[in-house]
């Protein structure tokens, strides 16, 4: 259950040479956590050793968590999205799953078009299935 999980990876923590950095899943679960994914992450945020960053399947899923979890965190949506998205995504400081280099290009055009981007840039994972 939930409560073996958190044991197992505090115990894991409390052993590692270097402090690992973790990704919490934000999925739901039927094991006493949250429903919403933002609720999720406000309740890992009170735990003494919090994720390092999130990831969930949705764009306002993402919006919704990165209102709850500190700016110095990851919120990364997991899936590629529509490339019209990346302003959004850009703006509010969420990272996206890609699949394509022509995706990469075509983002750089559109957040070019922004006036002011105060040095912030849209961080990218690559997406493998």
């Amino acid at each position: 259950g939930l409560s073996a999980n958190l044991a197992r990876v505090q115990s894991l923590l409390r052993r590692a040479q270097a402090p690992p950095k973790l990704l919490a899943v934000l999925k739901p679960a039927d094991e006493g956590l949250p429903a919403r994914p933002e609720d999720m992450a406000a309740f890992y945020e009170g735990l003494p050793a919090s994720p390092y960053a999130y990831g969930v399947e949705a764009v306002a899923d993402g919006i919704a968590v990165r209102y709850v979890v500190p700016e110095s965190k990851s919120v990364l949506i997991m899936y590629p999205q529509e490339v019209e998205l990346a302003t959004l995504l850009w703006a509010e400081g969420l990272e996206v799953a890609i699949s394509s280099e022509e995706w990469v290009e075509e983002a750089a055009a559109r957040l070019r078009e922004i006036p002011s981007r105060n040095g912030r840039r849209l961080r990218v994972h690559l997406f493998v299935d």
